[in-house]
C-alpha cells in the first residue's frame, strides 16, 4: 500500500512537471511570435513612413505651442506681442475649439470625398487623426496594438525633445533680433515652417505610398 501511494505521488509529480514544461514551451513560443511580429512591423515600410510623419508633425506641434506662448508674452522690444497669460490662454482655447469643430465636422467630409492623402497634405489640423488612420491601415488587425505602441513611444521622444529645442531656438532668436538674413522672430517661425515643409515633402513618393484602395 505504501508502495502504491509512493508511485501515485511520483506519477502526480511527473504530470506536474510535464504540464510546467508545456506551459514554458507555450510561453517561449508566444514570446518568439511577439518578437517576430515586432520585427515584421519594423520592416513594414508603409507603417514606418506613417510613424515618421507622426513624429515630425508632433515635433512641430509641440515646439509651436512652446514658442508661441513665449513669443506672445515677450516684450515688443523683442518683437513679441506683450500679451498677458490670460490673453494667451484665451487665444489657445479659441484655436483649440476651432480644431475640434474642424476634426469632428469638416475633416470627415474631406476624407470621404478627397481620400486620406490629400487632406493629410493640405490640412495641418488633421495631422494626428490622419496619422492614426494611416498607421492602422498599414497593418492587420492583430498587429495594431504593437504598431500603436511603437508609434506612441517614438512620438513621445520627439515631443520630449521639442520643448527644449523650441526654447533654445527662442533664446537664440531673442539675441539676434537684427539678423542679416531675417530678424530673429522671423527666423523663429521660418524654422517651424520648414519642419512642416519637411513633413509635407515626406507625404510624396518614393518615401510614402499607400495601396490604391486607401488613396
Amino acid at each position: 500500500m505504501y508502495h502504491d501511494e509512493k508511485m501515485e505521488a511520483i506519477d502526480a509529480m511527473g504530470a506536474q512537471v510535464t504540464d510546467l514544461n508545456i506551459e514554458d514551451g507555450k510561453a517561449n513560443q508566444l514570446g518568439s511570435d511577439r518578437m517576430a511580429s515586432t520585427k515584421s512591423l519594423l520592416k513594414n515600410r508603409q507603417l514606418m513612413s506613417a510613424i515618421t510623419l507622426y513624429c515630425v508633425f508632433s515635433l512641430h506641434d509641440t515646439a509651436y505651442l512652446e514658442i508661441f506662448s513665449l513669443w506672445a508674452v515677450s516684450s515688443r522690444k523683442y518683437r513679441g506681442l506683450s500679451l498677458t497669460s490670460q490673453d494667451v490662454g484665451t487665444a489657445l482655447a479659441i484655436s483649440g475649439f476651432g480644431v475640434l469643430v474642424y476634426q469632428l465636422v469638416i475633416y470627415p467630409l474631406l476624407a470621404k470625398y478627397a481620400g486620406l492623402i490629400k487632406p493629410f497634405r493640405f490640412a495641418a489640423a488633421t495631422i494626428t487623426v490622419a496619422c492614426n488612420i494611416l498607421q492602422n491601415t498599414a497593418v492587420i488587425q492583430e498587429q495594431r496594438g504593437v504598431a500603436n505602441g511603437i508609434s506612441v513611444t517614438l512620438m513621445s521622444i520627439f515631443k520630449a525633445v521639442a520643448p527644449a529645442a523650441g526654447g533654445i531656438l527662442f533664446s537664440w532668436a531673442q539675441k539676434n533680433i537684427t539678423g542679416l538674413f531675417l530678424p530673429g522672430d522671423h527666423i523663429l517661425f521660418f524654422m517651424l515652417n520648414m519642419v512642416s515643409v519637411i513633413g509635407l515633402s515626406l507625404t510624396f513618393k518614393p518615401f510614402f505610398s499607400m495601396t490604391s484602395v486607401m488613396k
